[in-house]
């Protein structure tokens, strides 16, 4: 959707998947008993210096890896539990672990280190996402010159009409920025306003008709329907369904707006996003859109970033 080529991310990806963990074992320095304490309270036979000697240490030629240290995203057993984390392994054979992007984006140690308190992780997930440094006009400018630049066009994320680009943003008649999560519902102001995360390009008709409506299934009677995307009666009224290539999107949106800025979902839609972040996985556009978000105002959606995380919260 954004023109890039398929391996510009991965390298760039690559270069930050394998950043070291924190070592928290080295405090066991004086109660290790693998080889034994010398007089003056340091482990014998600990070749790498991390408070474990050899007869317990699984690579005692490694300072970060001994019983009990946080698993790091690098194909390497840290803890000594027998194996690497599952999610270090390569399930789409595409040469990156599965939790590469997840490394990059900063949340891998902390979902590692929380993996058993959804709360903290939670809360954990609060701070490193705290930073926005963005302004409205020119986050509009760079969704239409930059974020979602496809080639000389840029397409609408609910119909899937392309507009071109000629210099800068199209006439707001012909196509604008969707608030994911409606300005009227708390988005009013920067820097949920100006926050690229939830901000994507449509034509304006279709966002006149998305209005401030929730998102739903729509099951009963429709009163707009363009390109996949459709307004009618669903759960609890009248919802707006976006199509299917964008429901992920959505969901992944809306749970990031829900973390940075502390909003309420309705019920009836996090039981919506559930299925449709199934449906609509994180692609390789929506993992380069979001490394680009971060070069502009300084943090990522850790939902996009880790696939994984959405289910855990919806």
């Amino acid at each position: 959707m954004n023109g890039r080529h398929p391996a510009v991310w991965m390298i760039w990806f690559g270069l930050g998947a394998c950043a070291g963990g924190a070592k928290d074992g080295a405090d066991s320095a004086d109660g290790g008993d693998g080889g034994g304490s010398g007089g003056d309270g340091a482990v014998e036979d600990d070749g790498d210096g991390d408070g474990y000697g050899a007869a317990d240490d699984c690579d005692d030629a490694d300072a970060d890896v001994f019983p009990g240290a946080v698993e790091r995203c690098n194909g390497i057993d840290d803890d000594c539990d027998g194996s690497p984390h599952a999610e270090e392994a390569d399930s789409d054979g595409d040469g990156l672990a599965d939790c590469t992007t997840c490394d990059a984006g900063g949340f891998w140690q902390l979902t590692v280190e929380h993996a058993d308190d959804d709360a903290a992780l939670w809360t954990a997930l609060e701070s490193a996402v705290a930073t926005v440094d963005c302004e409205y006009g020119r986050s509009r400018s760079q969704i239409f010159t930059s974020f979602d630049l496809d080639g000389t066009a840029v397409e609408c994320v609910y119909t899937g009409t392309r507009v071109e680009i000629r210099g800068g943003a199209p006439d707001e008649s012909e196509m604008n920025v969707e608030h994911t999560w409606p300005r009227s519902e708390g988005a009013e102001v920067e820097p949920a306003n100006c926050d690229v995360h939830h901000l994507f390009p449509t034509v304006s008709n279709a966002n006149s008709e998305r209005a401030s409506h929730p998102f739903g299934d729509v099951t009963g009677s429709t009163s707009w329907s363009q390109g996949g995307s459709a307004l009618g009666s669903g759960s609890g009224g009248t919802v707006f369904e976006p199509r299917d290539s964008h429901k992920g999107n959505v969901a992944r949106a809306m749970l990031y707006v829900k973390l940075r800025y502390g909003h309420t979902l309705a019920g009836s839609e996090a039981s919506a996003f559930g299925a449709w972040n199934a449906l609509d996985p994180v692609d390789e556009t929506d993992h380069q859109r979001n490394v680009d978000i971060e070069r502009y105002q300084g943090n990522q959606n850790p939902f996009v970033a880790c696939p994984d995380l959405a289910a855990k919260y919806l």
